[in-house]
């Protein structure tokens, strides 16, 4: 059985690290509430936003490849032995 051993040098993080980061987080929340409500948002898109240029690209069809040449089988007729005579048949 195991034993839980606790831990005696805990030291707690400084809480002013933490409110540092809650202060910038709502400052960032009030700067881009702003620009949204006076309207910076609009200039900014019409800043952005270009015409827009269509073009239609027509497909390229490749022509078919050539049939493959046809391929020339030799058939050769087995060459047979003449059949030796059997002696016993003279």
């Amino acid at each position: 059985m195991s034993t839980i051993t606790a831990n005696y040098h805990f030291q707690p993080k400084d809480p002013s690290r933490s409110a540092t980061g809650l202060v910038v987080v709502v400052g960032l929340h009030v700067v881009l509430g702003y620009a949204l409500v006076s309207g910076l948002a609009r200039d900014i898109v019409k800043v952005i936003k270009k015409p827009l240029d269509a073009a239609v690209i027509q497909e390229v069809k490749l022509p078919p490849p050539p049939p493959p040449p046809p391929k020339v089988v030799k058939l050769e007729a087995p060459k047979v032995k003449a059949p030796t005579p059997h002696p016993a048949a003279s």
